[in-house]
């Protein structure tokens, strides 16, 4: 009996170097044919390859041992070789990886496409790949074991050496990306004291209306807990954003910079030298720790700069040393695929449970980001609330979920009434379900007494279109049902309870009055103003007394908004013309105005030299240089799901 429990412990053993120089060769064939990868370019040969290894050596360990167990128990009792324990075991192993490289390559082929489509789900076929290749394999490998099973303690040595030193080094490579968000940055206080401040939360929601609070507009969902927020801080009832979609309007919140600024697209994040407000925070000494999924805020775009933890996954961060593995990108399509990544609860949840297991003494700036109302829409369970949406009957639909969204686009000149009710009704339940978790995230800091000692601003990136000026979702319009944002701040010790601003604000105005609030270095010239709800003595109402410019597009043709309150001017720069909105008297631009307001020329010259400063600031940036870097595959296909 101890013969053969030896003989399985050696079968995983090797399981783990057979499999692991599978993972090996694929790293380095990764690394002569892309070059390292963008995150180690620095690293050595090691830090490059042993990741990989490591990651599917313990996948053969796992599998071998599961297979080992019961395959050994047979085989005793019919009298059969140790040999052929080895060649099952090591076989599934391999086999598991040969069913990973085929669902890879087949994935994106008209064949799978036709076979998940006209005969079902496409695990049979992977299964079969992982059976065959384990027959084909099993006899070979038997003939191979020979000696490694026939004296198992001879020959577990050296894989036992292989097993304990690349695991080890694997929290060492976990804390070399980290070194790597936050390990460039000094700290402006030299000493070892713990600095002595508050504690900082910002929540991010995607894609969220201005006019979905109910404490703003009395035909919005209930939301309870953003108006509970509200009552206990500051509501901006006219914020606004800098452009059009997410990955411009979040660079603008984490830098106090313009799009422009930073030379942003579809394909460029935020340039090396473009300081971050977590690379502020942290410099002050605060930790930095930040929960979100939205691709465009991931490590392709650069938001993981200045933070000393950056979860952008729901399971599969623990891999990011080995992230461009084909068993990693696998297994984060699978997850995609079959779970919601999205989810409120499941990053809710997260936080939660940092919160809960935190027990450092240094404040921390924690960034939350929400993707609910975002497409596609689905309708979530609530607290006390477990009624089923009235959908129209429509191919727009899939079960409890709007997916409708290209032949949505396409109808003109608008949906049918039914079926426009059919989706704003979804995504305001998703409006709600991000409500709901934000009131738990809210409710637990709460009673752990940690509220009262927490900055916490709740801001929108930008709204969603639902036809009102003909159009639907977002990224192709500068109308205020896209530009226009929620933004609720709660200071400590109750200060500003209750109060309502009127008068414009925007998003670039976060960074350097958080700045001036926390007592942090506050970066170099910032476009936006630094008292949002520092002022002393000035008026909560609008006031024009400020240029706003909202710009970058990520679809259609450019364009460009000028907001100077009360006017606000759309601009299509393909054939430079141009319409102006009184918002005081429409806020929802509906009803151009007949010709340019007195001032307009005057406005125009201003905006001029404003775009020529931010030109020159994108110049000392380095933003208006190429910086086209290839996206991972795992954000082309979170994109792609989500529509873009």
């Amino acid at each position: 009996m101890k013969r053969w429990f030896q003989a399985v412990v050696a079968t995983a053993l090797w399981a783990f170097v057979l499999t692991g120089l599978i993972g090996l060769v694929e790293a380095g064939v990764q690394w002569i044919r892309f070059g390292p990868p963008s995150d180690c370019v620095d690293s050595g040969t090691l830090r490059i390859l042993a990741p990989a290894f490591t990651l599917y050596g313990w996948l053969g360990l796992g599998v071998a041992m599961a297979v080992a167990i019961p395959v050994a128990a047979i085989i005793r009792v019919r009298g059969g070789h140790m040999r052929s324990l080895f060649g099952w075991s090591v076989a599934a192993a391999l086999g598991l990886i040969c069913a990973v490289y085929f669902g890879y390559l087949i994935a994106e082929t008209q064949a799978w496409s036709w076979w998940t489509g006209a005969v079902g789900p496409g695990w049979p076929l992977k299964l079969l790949v992982w059976l065959l290749s384990t027959l084909l394999m099993a006899a070979p490998l038997a003939r191979f074991a020979g000696r490694l099973v026939a004296n198992p303690r001879r020959n577990i040595f050296l894989p036992i050496v292989v097993v304990v030193v690349a695991t080890a080094l694997w929290p060492d490579w976990r804390d070399e990306a980290r070194q790597r968000q936050v390990g460039h940055l000094e700290l402006l206080d030299s000493d070892e004291s713990v600095p002595s401040g508050y504690d900082v939360l910002l929540v991010t929601v995607d894609t969220l209306r201005r006019d979905r609070l109910s404490c703003l507009s009395g035909t919005a969902p209930p939301t309870p807990h953003l108006d509970a927020l509200a009552a206990e801080g500051i509501l901006y009832a006219n914020a606004w954003t800098t452009s059009s979609w997410t990955l411009p309007n979040m660079a603008a919140i984490h830098t106090g910079l313009t799009p422009r600024m930073l030379g942003l697209s579809r394909t460029v994040g935020l340039p090396e030298s473009a300081p971050t407000l977590a690379e502020t925070a942290w410099r002050a000494g605060w930790r930095t720790v930040a929960v979100a999924s939205n691709p465009y805020l991931g490590y392709d775009y650069g938001f993981q700069k200045g933070f000393g933890t950056f979860d952008h996954a729901i399971v599969l961060e623990p891999l990011s040393p080995a992230a461009r593995s084909v068993l990693v990108r696998e297994t984060t399509r699978y997850v995609n695929a079959s779970a919601m990544p999205d989810d409120a609860q499941h990053l809710v949840g997260k936080s939660l449970r940092w919160f809960a297991a935190d027990r450092d003494e240094r404040p921390v700036f924690f960034w939350l980001h929400l993707m609910d109302p975002h497409l596609p829409y689905r309708w979530r369970p609530l607290p006390g609330d477990d009624t089923e949406p009235v959908l129209p009957d429509s191919d727009l639909f899939d079960g409890n979920r709007f997916m409708g969204l290209h032949a949505l686009r396409a109808m003109t000149p608008e949906p049918s009434a039914e079926i426009l009710a059919g989706v704003t009704a979804l995504y305001d339940r998703e409006v709600r379900y991000a409500d709901a978790w934000i009131g738990e995230l809210l409710d637990y800091l709460r009673r752990s007494g940690r509220l009262d000692n927490t900055v916490v601003i709740v801001v929108a990136d930008h709204g969603e279109e639902f036809f009102e000026h003909g159009g639907y979702e977002h990224g192709h319009s500068l109308l205020p049902e896209v530009a226009a944002v929620p933004l609720i701040v709660r200071l400590p010790d109750g200060r500003g309870a209750g109060r309502r601003i009127d008068r414009d604000v925007s998003i670039v105005d976060i960074v350097p009055t958080l700045c001036r609030e926390m007592g942090w270095r506050s970066p170099e010239d910032l476009p936006g103003r630094n008292d949002l709800w520092s002022i002393r003595g000035g008026s909560d109402s609008a006031t024009g007394a400020r240029i706003g410019v909202l710009e970058n597009m990520l679809y259609g043709s450019d364009q460009q908004s000028w907001l100077s309150w009360p006017h606000y001017r759309i601009e299509d720069q393909a054939d430079g013309g141009a319409v102006w909105f009184d918002l005081a008297a429409d806020p929802g631009a509906l009803i151009p105005l007949p010709e340019a307001p007195a001032g307009s020329d005057s406005l125009a010259s201003d905006v001029r030299g404003l775009l020529n400063a931010w030109d020159e600031r994108a110049r000392q940036l380095g933003a208006d240089r190429p910086r086209n870097a290839p996206l991972s595959e795992a954000t082309v296909r979170r994109l792609e799901s989500l529509g873009y």
